[in-house]
């Protein structure tokens, strides 16, 4: 196993292995802040692995290490993170050397390129599991879509694919991930494409086909992808055909990121009973004595992105004012609205390369901003009075939401709309609230004034970009209102 640190791209390629425990592995090392943003990669490409040779030619004959009687991996699964060790270790560690200590970074692609894997019985010859997949054990924060293309299967056995392990109850502690653990392993997928198979053994040997995904037997997730994923409890995962699985990742962008939770968070797919359960990354801080309590609010999850997903982010923490969402895929048509539900007034802006997308156009017949119709990445629209922002989230996309200097408010009055626009209509309107709240007339904008009986839609602007004046404006609305 290695994590390179330094560079964008780390490449393992015409290396032939046998009969190995942990299995091959690579990484890279980005360092953290703005340094870990942008496209990194990770290839394994053109390699020879083989799950068991008849006989292990470099263990001790004294039986002091015998590689046979454990479980044992062709892929340990790969990760881009933070921070690592050093390639070549100066001193004695204590801890094991693919054990990193530091936060998974933001993104991070890992490609499997014409890749042979040879020789996988389901068990070892001494009884043990044996598995082309593995997760690494400390793999507590996120673990990058594993996207599989044009490897061989050569005489490969069902259920010798892939082991995906559970999080390790261990993990649940003050000092490492909360009151549950860390949920990466959970949100494990493996995507394989333009799959060959060399069939040696018809009665033990599998063919899932040409294209298929591998992923963990999260009870919050994969029933709900329904028949079009098979459970296989040898493995702990499904075997799925489904091709626009993918991984949504986002983080609190606010500066308190590492000292104010949000989880858990449930992932919800409108239309199925999924709940899946994120837990925010692992407190890698070690000060000595104590643990640093510090834990980073980034987030990683498996999605479906088939046309027409829309999924509900439900916080059980105050949602950050500020975030950042990517979503990637082996499918580049994959995508999703997510929709999340806030417990203010204050509207949100959809940001992406820089530029601020505006929401849908208001429609008039359904007295709102237009439904997000999955046209284009960045689709936006906020639902006032409930405080739900919805947008569109495609692959290969990052997004950013930021706070938007306004709260929305929606006023129902007993009056006719004749009345209404005799008495001055939305200019006196605007007066009398800005008097009444005692801000300016200029900062208020009317969105709409329709009948039933007189509603009137309107948007408070604050130019000075100062949300907490906001709030104190939404609690003196609800003094005068309610």
């Amino acid at each position: 196993m290695s994590i390179v640190s330094g560079p964008k791209q780390s490449i393992f390629s015409h290396m032939t292995i046998v009969d190995n425990y942990k299995g091959l592995s690579n990484g890279l090392a980005r360092g953290g802040g703005a340094a870990e943003y942008g496209v990194w990669r990770v290839e394994l490409n053109k390699n020879f692995i083989v799950g068991e040779a008849p006989e292990s030619l470099d263990q001790p004959t004294d039986g002091s290490w015998n590689i046979g009687l454990k479980d044992k991996c062709g892929i340990n699964s790969i990760s881009v993170i933070q921070g690592a060790k050093t390639i070549h270790p100066t001193m004695a560690s204590s801890k094991p050397y693919d054990k990193y200590k530091s936060y998974a970074a933001w993104g991070g692609k890992v490609l499997l390129d014409g890749n042979t894997f040879k020789n996988f019985a389901a068990a070892t010859l001494g009884g043990k599991k044996l598995r082309i997949i593995c997760i690494n054990n400390h793999a507590s924060d996120g673990i990058p879509e594993h996207e599989f293309t044009q490897n061989t299967l050569s005489n490969v056995d069902e259920g010798a694919l892939a082991y995906l392990m559970d999080p390790p109850g261990g993990w649940a502690n003050t000092n490492d991930c909360g009151n549950f653990p860390c949920s990466a392993p959970q949100n494990f997928l493996a995507s394989w494409v333009e799959t060959q198979y060399d069939i040696k053994n018809a009665n033990t040997n599998f063919n899932y086909g040409n294209q298929f995904q591998v992923i963990h037997d999260n009870e919050g997730f994969a029933p709900a992808m329904g028949t079009s994923c098979e459970r296989k409890a040898d493995m702990n995962a499904y075997i799925c055909r489904r091709e626009h699985l993918g991984i949504l990742t986002f983080e609190s962008s606010d500066p308190d990121t590492e000292d104010r939770s949000m989880q858990p968070i449930y992932v919800r797919l409108q239309g199925t009973q999924m709940n899946n359960k994120l837990n925010s990354m692992m407190d890698h801080v070690w000060d000595g004595f104590y643990t640093g309590q510090k834990r980073l609010s980034r987030f990683q999850a498996v999605l479906d992105g088939a046309p027409g997903s829309v999924y509900d982010l439900v916080y059980t923490g105050s949602p950050a004012k500020a975030q950042k969402f990517a979503f990637t895929s082996q499918n580049g048509a994959a995508g999703a609205t997510i929709r999340i539900a806030y417990p203010s007034a204050a509207s949100r802006n959809i940001v992406k390369d820089g530029n601020i997308i505006e929401y849908n156009m208001w429609v008039e017949k359904d007295r709102q901003y237009g439904p997000v119709m999955q046209t284009k990445c960045g689709e936006n629209r906020y639902m006032g009075v409930v405080n739900i922002f919805e947008f569109y989230i495609t692959s290969g996309c990052e997004l950013d939401i930021q706070p938007r200097d306004a709260i929305q408010t929606l006023v129902r009055m007993e009056w006719t709309m004749e009345a209404f626009f005799a008495d001055g209509g939305t200019t006196t309107f605007m007066d009398r609230v800005a008097g009444a709240l005692g801000i300016h007339a200029s900062t208020i904008k009317i969105v709409s004034v329709y009948e039933g009986s007189l509603v009137v839609n309107y948007e408070i602007q604050e130019p000075a970009n100062d949300l907490n004046a906001l709030y104190a404006i939404q609690e003196k609305q609800k003094q005068l209102y309610l």
